[in-house]
């Protein structure tokens, strides 16, 4: 069977992959998603669920006194793209070769950057935007419940020093986003990481952005 990806967010972050075509809609938790490289998102309109100690938790490290806030975008870069296609082949080369081709391109198309992505953070909340599409997550704070075709996954996002991680998991696999700025705070580099059951092993890549 071909590998279909949904990154919970967008990407958003380390936004974490189950492997399955689908949008993700948070359960118990009013939350955006966003598939973090490319699929459908739906949106819901209230307020993430806040977790006790989740802002003293993102205070604690230091990833809240960088300018994360912005618009940023992506530096068309042929290297970069050529390197995370040469990991999505490394990745799919055990499977069929009846499958692989097909299993390599849905993976190209789900892990392609945006051309424009948006971060806010405020406080403990931390806002991903793609496509006109937003995921709203508490740094620190439990991960939320999504769900999809019948499927459960979670998602979640914290401070790691001075970088944010957002993190997808679910049955049989999962999706790991950091976001770095550099020193002068104008470029953004995203560092993903994708494990599925699937796959010969992990998928890594990573995509280059600059400030608006």
């Amino acid at each position: 069977m071909y590998l279909r990806l949904i990154v919970t967010m967008q990407q958003v972050g380390l936004a974490v992959v189950m492997l399955q075509a689908a949008s993700c809609k948070a359960t118990n938790h009013a939350t955006e998603l966003e598939p973090a490289s490319g699929t459908t998102i739906e949106r819901s309109t209230s307020e993430p669920a806040s977790t006790e100690g989740s802002l003293a938790a993102a205070e604690g490290s230091g990833c809240l006194a960088r300018g994360w806030s912005g618009v940023w975008l992506h530096t068309a870069d042929g290297q970069e793209q050529q390197e995370r296609r040469k990991a999505i082949e490394a990745a799919t080369q055990d499977m069929s070769t009846i499958f692989r081709g097909t299993a390599r391109k849905r993976l190209d198309e789900r892990t392609a950057p945006p051309r424009e992505l948006t971060l806010a953070v405020e406080g403990d909340r931390l806002e991903l935007s793609r496509d006109g599409n937003t995921i709203a997550l508490r740094l620190g704070a439990k991960p939320v419940t999504v769900e999809s075709n019948g499927q459960r996954g979670a998602l979640s996002a914290r401070c790691d020093g001075d970088r944010i991680i957002v993190k997808a998991k679910g049955d049989g696999g999962g999706r790991l986003t950091t976001y770095t700025l550099s020193p002068d705070g104008r470029q953004l580099m995203l560092s993903v990481r994708v494990i599925n059951e699937r796959l010969a092993g992990p998928l890594s890549f990573h995509s280059s952005f600059r400030r608006k």
